[in-house]
């Protein structure tokens, strides 16, 4: 069963606060079998960068990773 992840982000300058989700999910093409990982949203207020970095929409600086749980 393919699990869920929550972080939970502030941004350093405005101390905006939220959340992104990545969930698993396997892709036998592409991943031959294996799980992947993929960010699947981000609150309002942040925007998605590369490689699973997030940002804060209003001041465009990189959120800090603020602790985070495992749901199922």
């Amino acid at each position: 069963m393919p699990q869920r992840f929550v972080a939970y982000v502030v941004c350093p300058k405005c101390q905006r606060s939220g959340a992104a989700v990545w969930e698993e999910s396997e892709d036998p093409v592409w991943q031959r079998g294996e799980w992947s990982t993929t960010m699947t949203r981000v609150s309002e207020g942040f925007q998605p960068g590369r490689a699973g970095q997030i940002f804060c929409a209003a001041c465009d600086v990189k959120a800090v990773v603020r602790q985070g749980k495992q749901e199922r």
